[in-house]
């Protein structure tokens, strides 16, 4: 990649800001009350063991994820992943057919524990590979990936106890026969892996001409609730319309805001957003962004915080990617802009919410603000909470584009190419609706009444019908020191507690 890309920036600690407690969960067998969190994060579910800890020492959110996976293999032999179905029931893969009442003994109680509403039940399938083989697998493809220019994505697809690998279609032909080499290369058998056919991941910026300044001045007295995601907010919060200028092209790109956020090393409140969605990607550049566009005077902020991509030369070594020295990678796509405006008034752990969701995956919800319920509150998030999400699992998101929708996720832990060549390491995926102008967009779950678990941010869609985002854990691990475990790069606030 271009040098520019190979900017140096400095890393830091990053705070959610959460202005609400833990709420209680109502499961499908009853209510349950989630477990007092603390101010430190949990470390991960015991020791990785052999080359995957070699591989993944640098980790947090995804080692944390694989390494609950090979804990449950050790606790069942054979393990070879779950998924939740339309139906809510719990499927488990198990290598012995043998050891089906201990997958029943062990998942049982997860069930009972878990998020979902309606009802739900056990299901035993038996596979044919054990969850550390696939992970092992799915780490020698990206160690290889540099003799597949044709890779899009690439993860272990629990709901079909397979390693799944998606190709561009344009190049379908050429890019099953590198497969083919690379299985081989790596004595990965073929029939464990299931190739696609898809298009490039394209990102979610909306490009319009600039508009035209009014003759009148836009600094104007503001209402303290807009009216819809693409209004001018005098408190912003995540999930409405932002956008920066390209004056040599007279355009404007719009994208949508992330959650507020505290840089923990200055104690510099801002808001998250896409790093895409600024003139250079993994570099300070001196954008300037708005909101909602240049027409209010009154720049938001500018990007404070773009963390430089990874590579195999130079900067830290790309995890994966030793073979490839001219590919960069980062754990997520995320930019931050601060300090904020003095015009404005951050709302802390808040996420715009409009009158109604999206009939179903695909669909676009309403833009409207719900004047009597105009926000989502954050009272957890993916760092502190133990338990984790699974292929099935609903999640929703609010963008300034298509508003808030939502709908099952698809992929854990991918390792995806984003359309300037850069891989973005354990991004998830969920079958919902999105449009260009959402990247940024906040990701969560519902916890009931205003109450969500935040889980990440969105920055891209596969295939015209599935939305990337990334694990907020992942992108901790970009902006965070980027020390071994333990650390501590998230600080949850409580009620009564004030930004550093």
């Amino acid at each position: 990649m271009a040098a520019h890309r190979r900017h140096a920036a400095r890393w830091r600690r990053v705070r959610l800001l959460v202005p609400a407690a833990v709420v209680s969960l109502s499961t499908t067998f009853g209510a349950c009350e989630s477990a007092p969190r603390t101010l430190a994060p949990s470390s991960p579910a015991g020791p990785i063991s052999g080359s995957l800890a070699a591989r993944t020492a640098r980790l947090g959110r995804g080692v944390s994820r694989e390494n609950e996976n090979l804990r449950l293999l050790t606790q069942l032999p054979g393990y070879g992943g779950q998924y939740y179905d339309g139906d809510g029931n719990l499927n488990v893969y198990v290598v012995d057919p043998t050891r089906s009442a201990k997958a029943i003994e062990l998942f049982t109680p997860i069930l009972k524990a878990h998020r979902r509403g309606g009802r739900g039940h056990l299901i035993v399938r038996p596979g044919l590979y054990d969850i550390g083989q696939l992970q092992d697998w799915f780490h020698r493809v990206m160690a290889g990936a540099s003799r597949i220019p044709e890779l899009v994505w690439v993860g272990v697809d629990q709901a079909h106890n397979r390693l799944e690998l998606a190709i561009d279609k344009a190049r379908e032909s050429q890019g099953r026969s590198n497969v083919a080499r690379l299985l081989s290369a790596t004595g990965i058998p073929s029939q464990a892996v299931i190739v696609d056919a898809t298009k490039p991941i394209e990102s979610l910026v909306r490009v319009e001409p600039t508009p035209r300044r009014s003759r009148r001045s836009s600094v104007l007295p503001m209402d303290t609730l807009a009216d819809s995601l693409g209004s001018l907010f005098k408190n912003p919060m995540g999930g409405i319309l932002i956008s920066y200028q390209d004056s040599a092209s007279d355009s404007t790109f719009y994208c949508t805001l992330g959650i507020a956020v505290t840089d923990y090393a200055t104690g510099v409140t801002g808001f998250l957003t896409a790093s895409h969605c600024s003139y250079t990607e993994g570099a300070l550049d001196g954008v300037q962004f708005y909101q909602p566009n240049s027409n209010f005077m009154v720049p938001l902020g500018p990007e404070y915080l773009d963390p430089a991509s990874m590579t195999g030369t130079g900067l830290p070594a790309c995890p994966y990617l030793t073979e490839m020295d001219n590919d960069e990678c980062r754990w997520s796509d995320v930019d931050m802009i601060a300090p904020i405006s003095s015009y404005y008034t951050i709302n802390l752990g808040l996420i715009a919410r409009t009158t109604f969701p999206a009939a179903g995956p695909g669909g676009v919800g309403s833009l409207a603000i719900d004047s009597a319920n105009p926000n989502f509150v954050i009272t957890d998030d993916c760092w502190e909470d133990t338990t984790y999400l699974q292929v099935g699992d609903t999640v929703q998101k609010v963008g300034a584009t298509s508003g808030w929708t939502s709908g099952p996720i698809t992929m854990l832990g991918v390792s995806a190419k984003e359309s300037n060549g850069t891989w973005l390491i354990f991004q998830d995926m969920a079958a919902m609706g999105v449009k260009d102008g959402d990247s940024g967009a906040p990701v969560f779950v519902l916890l009931g009444g205003n109450s969500v678990d935040y889980y990440g941010q969105l920055w891209g869609i596969t295939d015209d019908t599935i939305a990337d985002y990334s694990d907020c854990g992942s992108f901790i691990d970009d902006v965070g020191d980027n020390t071994p475990w333990p650390y501590v790069p998230l600080f949850i606030y409580y009620p009564g507690e004030s930004p550093i």
